[in-house]
């Protein structure tokens, strides 16, 4: 027979430097686990035939996984599994920096990698969430009082730490017009003698 890995799903994203790789083999068998080809982790699967071990310290890139169980012989690899690390901070495209808004609600859209969950964070508290389209294009809407803000913003994939933040992004809603100071005429006394 042949393992059957389930884990990490195929074709998906993660902005940690692992993966966890699980499936199913023969009870009490070893697992071997190949990256690219290369034999990269060994595991045994239990006595109900689990199998499951994290993988560390992977560079950003893209992958391919395939497993074998052994026995007394090595059998053929598993259907691959492809798998992406992407550890860039996403980027905020607009509003540009340093922009002055003149309404208190208004969208925040960037990029990151394709369908990650994006979180938007204004003045360091988590203010919106959102997930980027299959090109990386994220919308997110945000509602700000009057004032200077910054925005940044993380990818998150549910599990583990966020990415690093984005490049801070400062912006400043201005909602009302400022008012110009008009100086008031004062009348001018007359002093002269009247005849």
């Amino acid at each position: 027979g042949i393992p059957i890995a389930t884990r990490p799903p195929d074709d998906s994203t993660t902005n940690v430097p692992q993966v966890t790789v699980s499936g199913f083999a023969l009870p009490n068998s070893t697992v071997n686990m190949y990256l690219d080809d290369a034999l990269h982790t060994t595991t045994l699967a239990n006595a109900g035939g689990l199998f499951s071990t994290l993988i560390t310290g992977l560079d950003n890139g893209d992958y391919t996984l395939e497993c074998t169980q052994v026995t007394t012989t090595e059998s053929q690899r598993s259907a691959p599994i492809t798998f992406a690390i992407d550890q860039t901070a996403p980027m905020i495209v607009s509003p540009a920096d340093d922009a002055t808004i003149t309404t208190n609600t208004f969208p925040v859209t960037g990029r990151a990698y394709a369908h990650a969950l994006v979180r938007l964070y204004v003045d360091d508290t988590l203010h919106a969430t959102t997930t980027a389209n299959a090109n990386g294009v994220f919308v997110l809407n945000c509602a700000c009082g009057e004032g200077p803000h910054t925005l940044e913003a993380a990818t998150y994939t549910g599990v583990g730490p966020e990415s690093p933040l984005s490049e801070p992004v400062s912006v400043t809603v201005e909602t009302a017009p400022a008012l110009a100071l008009v100086t008031p005429a004062v009348p001018r006394l007359w002093t002269g003698v009247v005849n």
